[in-house]
């Protein structure tokens, strides 16, 4: 139980369930072992960026923390199955204890918890929250929870908890203040001890093998410059189809593209396109029918109704492994897709979700990229609004240095895992996932009103309508409906707040 225990802070268990998951080798290919020789401890990883520490107390709290969590985001639950070969997995267990102990030896503190199933969030976090029976100094909930919460009344402004500063790199800060409510409040934090939100955020997986063996250009080096746009993985995607039977597209092809589910998050939301933003005023407006977003839209489902582009498949374990056995070019798709193909015979690369257009020269390039986190299973910290004001201060310092250790070892951790342990042999897809992590966002579409204007489930059905029969279908009268449902919803629910 101790064990268990430790494992608790909600800082740092914010994961996710995994998803469950003959290779055709290729000339002139490297090939990818589950040997792990050369693999780094999580602490012997270099960062790129200078090590920025939190200003705290050196001060004893001497208290236990209790804290209330959502089923599902346990990083106990994180399983190896030992397909890989061998476990790696233990890295991250090493790190989240190594930095659970460096807490509680440090400020003199214990963590308890309340466990709450998925679906009953809502309810029994009102119940525990409003009648008292459990006291609860924060919460570890998913993004979407907490907004319906923080509507009620349930929960505290974080803006100001003393000790914490959003504006350091341990934090998503971007992505908060996207999220904050029209009058400038903040319910929820977001940090690199949300593990749940990382692991499902997207990125693009590929076949390395295959594209060395195709390609000249270093698609490493067209992310750092910039260069890495959905038209230039269109072009890639287009000149690797191979019709193995003859006979035109079928299930035993080779694809310049796999896709499935939420493929399409990765190539749509790439390069910070959003689908509902802020204006000057801080009101939240939809952008379905503009040009930007329009044109967008219909070029991945344009894609996606090329048989000789892209191969859909419902079911995410079979399309995984279909890339995993050598079907395929890319695989758009979560950190945790990558996990699952990570001891693929060919060697398996990771890059951001490309860019919409080349990079602006005004800042880096890499800072430029955007990553889609899956709303339903991102995470984020709370306070309710039972708690003290005197309590603040001992929370907040343990929010901080809990999302400062996270970004130091448990992130470098989850690379390892990714990896299959090979970070210092493949360290240009370490380098990816980095910048993979440290932009991530989410759209206010999906957190506020997704269940009243249904953008999710009507694109969904789009996209199973070009998988039947490949015809795009009536993009712009289903957008303009859904824009006009969107806004409506926004100004009588949202942007009175």
């Amino acid at each position: 139980m101790k064990r268990i225990l430790i494992l608790i802070l909600a800082v740092l268990i914010a994961a996710t369930c995994l998803v469950a998951c003959s290779s055709g080798k290729k000339p002139g290919g490297k090939t990818q072992t589950s040997d792990t020789q050369g693999t780094t401890r999580p602490e012997e990883i270099v960062t790129h960026e200078a090590d920025i520490v939190p200003d705290l107390p050196e001060e004893k709290l001497s208290t236990t923390f209790q804290l209330l969590l959502k089923e599902d985001m346990y990083i106990s639950e994180w399983d190896d199955t030992g397909t890989a070969g061998g476990s790696t997995i233990d890295l991250i267990d090493e790190a989240l204890f190594s930095r659970n102990a460096k807490l509680q030896n440090k400020y003199d503190c214990f963590f308890e918890y309340t466990n709450i199933p998925r679906t009953e969030c809502l309810e029994r976090g009102r119940q525990i929250i409003f009648g008292g029976d459990v006291k609860t100094d924060f919460l570890d909930f998913g993004i979407s929870e907490l907004t319906a919460l923080a509507g009620e009344g349930a929960l505290r402004n974080v803006s100001t908890v003393p000790y914490v500063d959003y504006s350091k790199p341990y934090w998503y800060s971007s992505l908060m203040a996207e999220l904050e409510s029209p009058n400038g409040s903040r319910y929820f934090a977001v940090g690199y001890g949300n593990l749940c939100l990382q692991w499902n955020s997207y990125c693009v997986i590929f076949n390395q093998t295959v594209y060395n063996y195709i390609f000249n250009d270093d698609i490493f080096e067209t992310v750092r410059n910039g260069e890495w746009t959905l038209d230039l993985l269109l072009t890639y995607a287009k000149q690797v189809y191979n019709d193995k039977t003859g006979d035109g597209p079928s299930e035993d092809d080779f694809y310049g593209i796999h896709s499935q589910g939420g493929s399409w998050y990765a190539t749509l939301f790439g390069g910070g396109m959003k689908l509902v933003e802020k204006d000057e005023n801080g009101n939240f407006q939809s952008k379905l029918t503009t040009e930007t977003v329009y044109d967008r839209l219909e070029k991945v489902l344009g894609y996606m109704a090329d048989f000789s582009v892209c191969k859909q498949n419902a079911d995410q374990t079979a399309t995984v492994g279909q890339f995993k056995a050598g079907e395929a070019l890319f695989l758009p798709g979560p950190i945790c897709g990558a996990y699952v193909a990570r001891d693929m015979d060919d060697l398996m690369g990771i890059v951001p979700s490309p860019l919409a257009e080349n990079a602006s020269p005004d800042r880096p390039a890499t800072e430029q990229y955007y990553t889609h986190s899956h709303y339903s299973h991102a995470n984020a910290l709370a306070i309710p609004s039972t708690v003290a004001e005197d309590r603040l201060g001992a929370i907040g310092i343990i929010w901080e240095d809990s999302s400062y250790l996270s970004k130091k070892g448990i992130l470098n951790a989850m690379i390892e895992v990714t990896l299959l342990g090979r970070t210092v042999q493949e360290a240009e897809s370490a380098e990816m996932m980095e910048i993979v992590f440290s932009n991530i966002h989410l759209d206010p579409i999906f957190i506020y009103c997704d269940n009243n204007c249904n953008f999710d489930a009507k694109y969904r059905e789009m996209i199973r309508d070009i998988g039947k029969n490949g015809v795009v279908g009536d993009l712009y009268s289903t957008m303009t409906s859904l824009n006009s449902a969107l806004q409506n919803y926004l100004d009588k629910n949202i942007n009175i707040q």
